[in-house]
């Protein structure tokens, strides 16, 4: 009766940790997953990777291969620029010249940003500007590929 008894309990325990084990790897297999076309458009951080989707169900979700997913953060409301610790991103791709150890928003409403060394409207640096002649309490009232306008 005792012996019976054991060999159920433990039967019982093997099938447990089973579906435990089963239940872990599902998880981390679908939790890696890109966003579906019903998701919103930008960055997804998963466990081990790093998706942008473009959105309007028109396009796929790619995987943004070279992300440090420890160190990834967006860094705007309308999910458009984000960074880690090697990289600056503008939807999903890497902005080439851009540091992202200084990289900054300068305005959401205008996609514009900024780093030591440039600044960005969308991906693309404004030539001839310097970013040290922003004050840094100022506002960006205006962005555009030439210029930037702000009030002090």
């Amino acid at each position: 009766m005792k012996t019976n008894r054991t060999l159920i309990i433990s039967i019982t325990i093997f099938l447990c940790l089973i579906c435990l084990l089963i239940s872990g790897i599902g998880y981390f297999y679908l939790a890696n997953q890109p966003p579906n076309r019903l998701s919103d458009s930008g960055y997804y951080i998963r466990i081990t990777k790093v998706y942008y989707y473009p959105g309007f169900g028109l396009s796929e979700p790619f995987e943004i291969a070279n992300a440090h997913v420890s160190t990834f953060e967006i860094l705007d409301e309308t999910h458009q620029y984000a960074k880690d610790i090697n990289h600056v991103y503008f939807q999903g791709v890497i902005i080439p010249d851009a540091d992202s150890q200084t990289f900054y928003m300068l305005s959401d409403i205008h996609r514009c940003a900024a780093d030591e060394n440039h600044v960005y409207y969308w991906e693309n640096i404004i030539p001839n500007f310097d970013p040290n002649t922003i004050p840094p309490n100022a506002t960006v009232t205006y962005c555009s590929p030439d210029e930037v306008l702000f009030t002090p």
